[in-house]
């Protein structure tokens, strides 16, 4: 999954990067798991979310996620849009019509204004890193029940032979 969002050049911090993890158990009612945890938007960085009017991608549409639903805090994209600036060392934008510098929280307002009326485009990180070892976890899968069938039937055949 790092890997697939450092292709992608989704990493600006790193810190996305760096939440990423993953535990495998086996539930004894559903069988294998693969649990995959990390920041809280990871989820909206590997589905995308939809823009308040127009799209960037058609992908989009299909994402869960949207802007403008009013359940997220006011001023808080602005914020974390703040943050990624620093870390990618953008530099200032002249105005158009002045030749004026553009002050950085003017260009954080326009970048947040922007991704909120087109949404983010979706990456998909986490269902193409599944879907690209999903062979082989289907086939540990196959292994692992091998190996416990091989260890039920012996078991069963040593009790056998002992009566």
């Amino acid at each position: 999954m790092r890997q697939s969002l450092s292709q992608r050049g989704k990493n600006a911090s790193g810190s996305l990067s760096k939440s990423l993890s993953y535990e495998q158990y086996v539930d004894k009612r559903y069988g294998p798991r693969l649990i995959m945890t990390g920041d809280s938007h990871a989820t909206f960085v590997d589905q995308g979310v939809r823009g308040k009017f127009r799209n960037k991608d058609p992908r989009q549409a299909k994402s869960p996620y949207k802007f403008g639903t009013g359940t997220g805090k006011k001023g808080g994209l602005t914020k974390g849009i703040r943050a990624w600036r620093d870390h990618k060392g953008l530099r200032q934008w002249r105005d158009r019509k002045t030749g004026r510098y553009i002050s950085y929280e003017s260009q954080a307002f326009l970048i947040a204004r922007a991704i909120y009326n087109r949404g983010l485009a979706p990456t998909y990180f986490i269902e193409d890193t599944v879907k690209r070892y999903e062979p082989e976890m289907f086939e540990m899968v196959g292994e692992a029940l091998a190996q416990d069938g091989a260890e039920y039937l012996i078991e069963k055949l040593n009790v056998a032979f002992k009566k």
